[in-house]
């Protein structure tokens, strides 16, 4: 009797710390973070003129992999590229639009443990353009002021001695710097409720516990 008593409290003791592991597991994975394209892929990837790809790796499961990566491109235009295919641990996002202008940001949202992985959230490869060297207005902007610079002494100048030059004030041209979009970063904090659902596992312990104790009192 002794023995069917301790086997009894053995496996009721099993099936709590079974469903508090699972309850933990699902808590982990329901759990997600904001993550951003690596900034130095952007300018360092694979030629390809016909499309752009994105790869996430490091995936625990292909049904953890993100429905999507929202992507920015220089010239303005925003798209959210679906996932186009899972091989491995690697998740694949493939595109064809907006190959003249190159891409400068993405992000994504995907379970909090994938960052404590290692794994890494890249522009595998696409067209590779001029304009994938940094900065790449900051060349040009600098020599047109120096145009209207040197042509204005030669304006004021005149042959005359009995007229005196009025000084004109010409304004030179105002360049305003194109706004480019601030760098993405930076993460949402997980609100998941972690206390109540392991005060609730707890819960469901004791109320296991006692029935088995008040069974073996009627054996």
């Amino acid at each position: 009797m002794k023995v069917f008593k301790m086997v009894l409290i053995t496996t009721l003791l099993v099936v709590v710390l079974g469903i508090t592991a699972l309850g933990a597991k699902a808590q982990s994975e329901t759990a997600t973070v904001f993550i951003y394209i690596k900034e130095a892929s952007l300018n360092d990837h694979s030629c390809n003129s016909n499309e752009w790809g994105i790869v996430i790796n490091q995936i625990s499961e292909e049904s953890l992999a993100p429905a999507s990566v929202h992507v920015t491109w220089q010239n303005g235009n925003k798209e959210d590229v679906p996932l186009w295919k899972f091989t491995g641990d690697v998740a694949h996002y493939v595109t064809s639009s907006n190959l003249s202008s190159r891409i400068v940001g993405a992000y994504t949202q995907i379970y909090a443990e994938w960052k404590d992985g290692g794994g890494q959230f890249n522009l595998s490869h696409g067209p590779c353009l001029i304009s994938n060297t940094p900065t790449p207005t900051s060349t040009e902007e600098p020599n047109t002021p120096t145009a209207t610079t040197t042509a204005s002494p030669t304006q004021t100048t005149t042959s005359d001695p009995d007229k005196t030059p009025t000084p004109t004030n010409t304004p030179g041209p105002n360049f305003t710097p194109t706004p480019t979009e601030p760098k993405l970063g930076g993460e949402l904090p997980d609100r998941t409720p972690v206390i109540p659902i392991v005060l609730g596992f707890i819960a469901i312990a004791g109320v296991f516990f006692r029935v088995g104790k008040t069974l073996l009192k009627k054996i």
